[in-house]
């Protein structure tokens, strides 16, 4: 049986059924409801928290204002943590995980109560590193060890500061219970041996960890990489043949592929090397309506890209023109998702995207919703940012065969134009294309600045530790969440692979996601007489190799979107930088110190935040 959040040494009580809503008129829902979350949403959490306050006792608001009443107290609780007011901090910080416990007991349904765990624990940590603070060392560390069971361990970096890691080193010094020396091992084991924090640890507690520096949890990841699967091996039987251009065997092997794995996910993959097949032996005949298939059933793919150039065709003239047809009602939503829809256009319409895309996750996407109604929630998701639902979404749409879905509307919920105050400065002052870097944070997190992968991976660019500490030795893992300092590390680092791979963007891409070395390996291997596409399909990891083409992907749908013009070529991939002039200005192509530090320090090809259409 799954056990519910806990305060410490308090238990949750069992939760009692939800009251039925009673119904309200609609100009006062709408006024109170709006007016708090606007107040939330513009950080005035005194005023936020107030009015909150009058809409408990709405039983059809109480979870919506005892998450503002939560919320706004852990942030003043933060305020008076940077004003050492270490007795108002614990007050408040105390009332926040109250509140979000009555959550839990009074609505389990709420979109509110997801989440808990980490919720609670963020504000348990400010309770614990308050109470060092005051001396109270034994209550502290109780708090520490309740936060750390909370989370998992690759997520400790994403979360504990410096200071709060100092906080708790105190309290081990101070009172050495037996836990100290279990979590003082696991911190270390989450760190890089250059660290600031496991420079700490080894310099507090040399006694307790591994002198040599090894790190048994990334060498643990490295072992459970992702199985095989069978349709992939099948491919892989075709694969030679593409290598070695046996375009009759391609034809052969490509069609008894189909055959036997007719949903299989490489069927748009197949289908381009057929039809390629058949163009390379003239039998252009043949090829046209293979590519106009791939284009047909998947205009905006890799594979649709590739197959608009070589028909001369662009794959926009495939999208519809008028956006696909949206409901926000369907006939499976409970009275409680109907509730959460209704909320989060409310929230919307004042800016409060935060708390629209908590509304939003809690629609129930295995429930088999029509059409429209995806259309209309991935709408809403995406509007509120809420880009990891919108995406799986639209790909639950593509599984459908809902062409509709393709239209020019839609290359605005596909291909968003955020992040752009930071990326743009950050990537032109590295003589860095934004568009490729763009592509690379929508392929790597789906903008959620928070994301932290299943191997540790951290923040908009998805950076492994390590690899932070390389390009800035004095970073702060928990500051890997933040955009501005992610995006500077993320885009550094892509341009020393850039730089190292004398232009290659493909070869830069794969090592960004793979390691390096493995690149390396690669082309010595005989990539370095693939042209760019065979060099994509020869990559030996199944996530490396589609995301190398999805930001390819990306990239030629932003630069359709923000200049109007088709690429005619991908080249600019492949060491031909025509398409950004400012490339040519960049430092001499040679091998940085960056990467020789880097080296040998990739030891596993890591998964990214999650799978994007």
């Amino acid at each position: 049986m799954k056990r519910g959040p806990q305060a410490i040494e308090a238990s949750t009580p069992k939760a009692p059924s939800t009251p039925k809503p009673k119904s309200v008129s609609k100009s006062l829902k709408k006024s109170e409801l709006q007016r708090v979350a606007e107040q939330f949403s513009k950080s005035k959490w005194t005023a936020a928290l107030e009015q909150a306050k009058k809409l408990e006792n709405k039983p059809e608001y109480s979870d919506f204002s005892l998450y503002i009443q939560s919320e706004s107290k852990y942030r003043l609780a933060q305020g008076f943590m940077s004003k050492k007011n270490w007795y108002e901090a614990i007050s408040h910080a105390q009332s926040a995980i109250q509140q979000n416990l009555k959550i839990y007991e009074t609505a389990p349904e709420s979109p509110y109560a997801s989440g808990m765990d980490e919720r609670l624990g963020k504000v348990e940590l400010i309770v614990a590193d308050a109470h060092a603070q005051v001396k109270k060392f034994a209550t502290s560390q109780s708090y520490f060890h309740r936060v750390f069971e909370r989370y998992k361990n690759s997520k400790i970096p994403s979360f504990l500061t410096l200071a709060q890691m100092q906080s708790y080193a105190k309290t081990c010094e101070t009172n050495p219970h037996e836990k100290c020396k279990e979590w003082i091992t696991i911190l270390s084991e989450l760190y890089p041996k250059e660290s600031l924090e496991k420079k700490f640890i080894i310099e507090k507690f040399s006694k307790w960890i591994d002198p040599t520096g090894n790190n048994p949890y990334y060498d643990r990841l490295s072992k459970n990489y992702k199985a095989t699967d069978p349709d992939q091996v099948a491919f892989e039987e075709v694969l030679p043949s593409i290598l070695k251009s046996d375009y009759k065997d391609i034809i052969e092997k490509g069609q008894k592929f189909l055959e036997q794995y007719p949903k299989t996910t490489f069927r748009t993959r197949i289908l381009y090397w057929i039809a390629y097949a058949y163009t390379a032996r003239d039998q252009k005949d043949k090829a046209q309506p293979i590519y106009d298939q791939i284009i047909k059933e998947s205009p905006i793919s890799f594979y649709a890209i590739l197959s608009s150039h070589n028909i001369g065709r662009d794959p926009d003239e495939f999208l519809k023109k008028d956006p696909a047809p949206a409901s926000n009602e369907d006939v499976l939503l409970s009275s409680d998702e109907k509730r959460f829809v209704q909320r989060a256009k409310e929230f919307s319409s004042v800016g409060a995207q935060e708390l629209a895309r908590m509304e939003l996750k809690a629609i129930d996407l295995k429930k088999n919703f029509s059409n429209p109604f995806l259309v209309f929630l991935a709408n809403e998701s995406c509007k509120n940012q809420g880009y990891s639902v919108c995406y799986r979404i639209l790909t639950e749409l593509n599984q459908r065969s809902f062409q509709d879905v393709y239209s020019e509307a839609a290359l605005d919920l596909y291909f968003p134009n955020v992040l752009q105050d930071s990326i743009v400065p950050t990537a032109m002052n590295l003589s860095l294309d934004p568009i490729l870097v763009t592509s690379l944070i929508k392929q790597e997190s789906a903008f959620s600045a928070d994301a932290v992968s299943s191997v540790g991976a951290m923040g908009l660019m998805q950076l492994m530790p390590f690899t932070a500490v390389a390009v800035d030795g004095q970073i702060e893992q928990a500051k890997l969440t933040d955009p501005k300092t992610n995006i500077k590390l993320g885009t550094a680092y892509l341009s020393e692979l850039i730089q190292k791979f004398s232009g290659n963007w493909i070869y830069a891409l794969a090592g960004y996601n793979a390691g390096p070395h493995r690149v390396d390996k690669w082309v010595r291997e005989g990539g370095s007489k693939l042209r760019m596409t065979e060099f994509i399909e020869s990559i030996p990891y199944k996530e490396t190799r589609d995301y190398v083409a999805t930001i390819v992907r990306n990239y030629y749908w932003y630069t359709y979107k923000r200049t109007g013009k088709k690429m005619k070529t991908l080249d600019v991939f492949w060491g031909k930088p025509l398409e950004f002039k400012e490339f040519k200005e960049s430092k001499p192509q040679t091998e940085s110190a960056l990467y020789r530090r880097l080296e040998q320090r990739t030891p596993y090809p890591r998964a990214v935040a999650g799978r994007r259409p």
